[in-house]
């Protein structure tokens, strides 16, 4: 168990600085233009309704996984040395990357929220903790970060959350063994399609959200597939 959680923490380290500081730039940008556009609003909710910007979200997503995607793609690089140490299994390792991954994917959608609750109190400091979620409630987009009680748009993110991990971590396995892998891309297009959704809806349709997540399963399993059927070697 002791090099299980070596490995994860080994991940935790080369991607968590790399990922608060690219959330702390979106947290930046975003908070730059709620200061030009939403502090000038007649009222919160139409204040709140000027954030997130959807293509700082996309944008930040697409980097975030970019960022995982590329640890341990170079077979010789110096953190496979560090894992040859260990002596653990490659497909030990795609799992412990995989976890890593999910959970920085989910720092990002905590972190997106907790942007919506700041705004909130930066427009009105007096605002109580309930108005803010019942106006995320009317904002589709927030909503995503905010379910509040809908189950359907909960197990839409924690499948889109899971898909995400598990493609980043295909990715840099397969190219350790010269192979492509697309599935990271096509999972990025289906986040993203998600998220416009909610963006132009009013509150996304529960056959939107099937929808979603069969796509995202689609790419799990062919991930998977990808990164089983490899002959894959031993760090030992």
């Amino acid at each position: 168990m002791k090099k299980y959680i070596s490995v994860f923490m080994l991940f935790i380290r080369s991607s968590i600085y790399g990922v608060l500081g690219l959330l702390i730039g979106m947290g930046i940008g975003q908070g730059i233009l709620f200061a030009f556009d939403g502090l000038n609003a007649s009222n919160l909710e139409w204040a709140l309704s000027q954030q997130p910007s959807f293509s700082g979200i996309v944008i930040t997503l697409g980097l975030l996984c970019g960022m995982l995607n590329g640890p341990f793609c170079d077979r010789g690089g110096r953190m496979n040395n560090t894992l040859q140490r260990l002596s653990i299994s490659e497909k030990q390792v795609f799992w412990m990357q995989a976890a890593a991954n999910g959970l920085m994917i989910t720092l990002f959608f905590l972190f997106q929220g907790l942007l919506f609750l700041l705004f909130g109190f930066w427009y009105d400091p007096e605002v109580d903790f309930l108005t803010i979620l019942v106006i995320s409630y009317e904002n589709p987009l927030f909503h995503t970060f905010f379910p509040l009680g809908n189950w359907m748009v909960i197990l839409t993110n924690l499948i889109v959350i899971v898909g995400l991990a598990v493609c980043c971590a295909a990715y840099p396995m397969r190219q350790r063994h010269n192979r492509q892998s697309i599935t990271t891309f096509l999972m990025l297009l289906i986040s993203f399609f998600y998220l416009y959704l909610q963006k132009e809806g009013d509150h996304l349709e529960a056959g939107y959200c099937i929808l979603i997540m069969l796509g995202t399963a689609y790419c799990i399993a062919v991930a998977l597939c990808g990164a089983m059927s490899l002959e894959v070697d031993d760090y030992e």
